[in-house]
């Protein structure tokens, strides 16, 4: 018989079971009344899982027309199907699918799965992944006396807003057609000014600026970016959407990427602005193990399986931006034997400070700047300060199960934990996301102590 597969040898654990055929959506395993996505799979020693059916659907299809005011086709428009999710404490709204408009504004954007989306379309912006970006030029054009207009992003079928969009309903294998958006035009403006090497005082001999979102964090690095350099350090940026916006600058300097950042806000032409790269600084700091010194941890991972012993040569400390992105490398250091580390030549910053490749059963206890504790885990390292960073052993774990409306098992429930504290929503580390299982049964493992909201959803719309 076609379709029948089998896993043997299997060690106990939490598993996904995934299918994917040409043609059709790469599907997860879904038990049967999950809301959506893929349902997580629980094997305890010695049990059969047996008869579990992946339904492969064919992709679907979204197509429409992007028109401006008087009905002439916009092109070279960007067009994206968007789903609500839930990322970094808050709910925000996802491209999961593009498309590009043709010479008649026709888009088409496929390998869609069945679910709710919401339809966008703008222009005047490169996508990097899922990341709008608007990059700079070199100053050249004298400004219009006229007030410029252009495209802003317009949601199906023409709301500037995305909470006014009109949900589409995509079915398997279905070509929903007529999702046409009428764009609406905007004042546009105009972002100016040159790049400072701090080094120099001078303008910046090369450098690349780029304008992002303002809720875009430094969850990664952009150094394959295609920005082109600007000689000179003078730059200009058109048709800037009205609100806020994040500027970057960056430069290299033979091995080392710095950067700079300011937040703008466009409602006229913003001109003559100043960014200055700054230096480069050397951070030093330590990372610590609470209630355990290093003599005592080496006795202790004697007696522990070597899985959980805590190596100081096996993890990496790890800077991230607190706002914009990391336009270079993303700072990271080994620590040495006794714990003390240092980042050499990293860019002035703020930064979210995260422990990479810990062992299980270890979690990241608190970040200390100049001995004083970040509840948000944010350290200001604008100029050179030492930062600790505790580790601790034993985190917790929660279990439990979820139902529906009428108390009956809910498998593939989405199970958020976030931290109550206000002032921990910076911490992202200490954020856990997870799905009932087959049983509707879920666990969240690794869970700092510490006071927390649950939410259980099925699909945010």
């Amino acid at each position: 018989m076609e379709g029948i597969f089998a896993f043997d040898h299997i060690e106990p654990g939490h598993y996904r079971l995934r299918a994917e055929k040409p043609g059709y959506i790469g599907r997860d395993y879904i038990a049967n009344g999950s809301p959506s996505g893929g349902t997580p799979l629980t094997l305890s020693e010695g049990q059969d899982l047996k008869d579990l059916l992946i339904k492969l659907t064919p992709q679907g299809v979204i197509c429409g027309k992007v028109t401006d005011e008087t009905g002439e086709p916009v092109e070279r428009a960007s067009v994206a199907a968007m789903r609500w999710g839930y990322g970094e404490g808050s709910r925000v709204i996802r491209p999961v699918g593009w498309g590009r408009t043709d010479d008649r504004g026709e888009y088409r954007i496929a390998h869609l799965a069945p679910g709710t989306y919401y339809v966008g379309a703008s222009r005047g912006t490169v996508m990097a992944g899922r990341l709008m970006v608007v990059i700079a030029h070199a100053a050249s054009a004298p400004r219009p006396k006229a007030q410029e207009e252009d495209y802003g992003t317009t949601y199906y079928p023409d709301s500037s807003d995305p909470q006014g969009a009109a949900p589409v309903q995509v079915v398997p294998g279905a070509e929903v057609l007529d999702i046409d958006i009428q764009a609406q035009r905007v004042s546009v403006f105009r972002i100016s000014g040159q790049v400072i090497d701090s080094a120099t005082g001078q303008p910046a001999a090369e450098a690349k600026v780029t304008l992002f979102p303002p809720t875009i964090h430094g969850v990664a690095s952009l150094p394959s970016l295609s920005v082109p350099w600007i000689p000179g350090g003078r730059f200009e940026i058109t048709g800037v959407l009205p609100g806020p916006h994040v500027l970057m600058a960056q430069v290299d300097k033979k091995s080392q990427t710095l950067y700079a950042w300011r937040s703008v806000y466009a409602d006229q032409d913003v001109t003559d602005i100043v960014i200055t790269v700054p230096q480069a600084i050397n951070i030093v700091g330590r990372l610590r193990l609470s209630g355990v010194d290093l003599q005592t941890q080496r006795q202790r991972g004697q007696q522990q399986s070597q899985q959980h012993a805590f190596r100081m040569d096996s993890v990496r400390v790890v800077l991230l931006p607190a706002e914009g992105l990391c336009l270079g490398p993303v700072p990271e250091t080994t620590p040495r034997a006794d714990g003390f580390f240092v980042f050499r030549d990293a860019t002035p910053d703020k930064f979210r400070v995260n422990v990479w490749n810990a062992p299980p059963q270890w979690y990241l206890k608190a970040v200390l700047v100049g001995g004083e504790e970040t509840p948000d885990g944010i350290a200001d390292l604008t100029s050179p300060r030492a930062i600790e960073v505790v580790m601790a052993m034993d985190p917790g774990e929660i279990e439990g199960s979820t139902v529906d409306a009428d108390d009956k098992p809910a498998p593939g429930v989405t199970v958020t934990l976030v931290p109550e504290d206000p002032r921990k929503k910076g911490r992202i580390d200490l954020f856990r996301n997870t799905k009932s299982d087959q049983n509707a049964r879920f666990r969240l493992e690794d869970v700092a102590p510490g006071s927390y909201e649950m939410f259980a959803w099925e699909e945010l719309v």
